[in-house]
């Protein structure tokens, strides 16, 4: 993944497909933010466990975030390290966020162990609007 700027100076996220979706300016708040969220997660399942506080599918979805702000490339095994769910339940809860609209594989690998994945520009802008959101709360 790659960076770009648009005629307004906006910068874009050159996705791993080709494709672009704009990540907005400011993007460091959300950076900061997503960082933080997953940080608290960990600590809530360090100190909890995670079976008792599951949430695989929010915790796939910031690290996707994560990925992408980062403009880093993410598979299917780092999903199930960063939700703590073995590769199966990963496969089934990044299926549900592909149905959804907010993921997408990304290209095809010849090796199926490793799959590309990331979020859809529906998915990156609405973690865009709850990032912003927990900022401002």
């Amino acid at each position: 993944m790659g960076h770009a700027t648009t005629l307004t100076d906006e910068p874009v996220l050159e996705r791993q497909d080709g494709n672009s979706a704009a990540i907005g300016l400011g993007c460091s708040h959300r950076l900061t933010q997503c960082r933080s969220l997953v940080q608290q997660r960990k600590i809530v399942g360090d100190s909890l466990g995670f079976h008792l506080c599951p949430a695989p599918t929010f915790d796939i979805l910031l690290d996707l975030y994560l990925a992408a702000l980062e403009r880093r490339p993410t598979y299917v095994w780092q999903s199930c390290v960063a939700a703590n769910i073995p590769v199966s339940s990963a496969h089934r809860k990044i299926s549900v966020l592909i149905a959804k609209g907010l993921v997408e594989r990304a290209g095809t690998m010849p090796d199926k162990r490793l799959v590309s994945i990331q979020l859809s520009a529906h998915g990156i802008a609405m973690l865009d609007k709850l990032m912003d959101r927990l900022v401002q709360a």
